[in-house]
């Protein structure tokens, strides 16, 4: 009996031992050109990308799973134009083993990262950025000339002023601090958080969230803000010379408050007051605000 129950114990540990996925540790480095390309594939896990002035890319990688018997943990190459990488592994992005990515790239080039169940951080990165992934957060960093990021349930952070700027998220907040002279955000229910800086054309749009704007517009601009359910919050900085237009049930411009000849449903305010003007002749911004069932609220210091 005593034998019996030994061999039991022996084969469930065993079982379990076997169920223990292994872990992975892979570097691998490429050249590249300061203005090449970089694609990189992480369906479950971390892609932690940091520019640096060297004309190579350096990766290191943390896997916990199986990857292809007899392979390389690692896939990639390319050429000085461009390099692809990611796990050597048949998964899907259901099954694929975690990862962690440390990579270093030249701080100009042209990024691409894709995932699933994946966190992004690019940081120190002067290039370009094209990032998705379906339920991880995305944070991005730098002196960054163009971004393209989308997540679905994950929030998007971004701390760069680029001159093209497209987020967008499905349940997830944005929040962004910096300038752009052209910059679209999007959300179904998150909230998007926008500060800090001067925009001149920009759409902001969320279905059930609330829209925050501390900021300033430019000369000739074009801003939009639009939302279902959520509030409207703009707090314009001193130098904005604009005409403001609100459509909401509810609304505050710079202390005016619904009346009998300015309906809840529309209010239009024009030249909102400023300190200077830009040239003497610029024709003032146009700032468009809608919500169906939220407030507006717009103040200037």
């Amino acid at each position: 009996m005593r034998q019996i129950t030994s061999i039991a114990v022996l084969t469930l540990w065993a079982a379990s031992a076997g169920a223990q996925q292994p872990t992975q540790r892979a570097t691998d480095g490429w050249p590249l050109d300061m203005d090449g390309t970089i694609r990189i594939h992480n369906f479950n896990g971390t892609v932690t990308v940091t520019g640096w002035d060297r004309d190579s890319v350096a990766i290191t990688a943390v896997i916990d799973g199986k990857t292809l018997a007899g392979r390389k943990p690692l896939f990639g190459g390319g050429s000085r134009s461009g390099v692809k990488m990611g796990v050597n592994t048949v998964d899907d992005a259901k099954t694929a083993p975690a990862a962690d990515f440390t990579v270093f790239v030249p701080s100009r080039a042209r990024l691409s990262i894709r995932g699933a169940a994946t966190t992004i951080d690019i940081r120190n990165f002067a290039g370009t950025v094209d990032a998705s992934t379906l339920s991880g957060k995305i944070h991005i960093a730098g002196s960054v000339t163009e971004i393209t990021a989308e997540t679905m349930d994950g929030d998007l952070e971004v701390e760069a002023s680029p001159t093209y700027l497209r987020g967008k998220t499905a349940t997830g907040r944005i929040s962004w601090t910096g300038s752009s002279d052209d910059v679209s955000l999007s959300t179904v229910s998150g909230t998007i958080v926008a500060t800090g800086g001067t925009l001149f054309r920009g759409r902001f749009e969320s279905i059930s969230g609330d829209l925050k704007f501390a900021g300033g517009v430019k000369p000739d601009g074009r801003v939009g803000f639009d939302t279902h359910g959520g509030d409207v919050t703009l707090a314009f900085s001193r130098e904005t010379r604009a005409e403001v237009t609100v459509d909401a049930p509810r609304w505050n411009v710079l202390g005016a408050e619904p009346t009998p000849s300015r309906p809840a449903k529309r209010a239009q305010i024009f030249g909102v007051p400023t300190a200077g003007i830009y040239n003497g002749k610029a024709r003032p911004a146009d700032v468009d605000a809608r919500s169906f069932k939220g407030r507006i609220t717009v103040t200037q210091p």
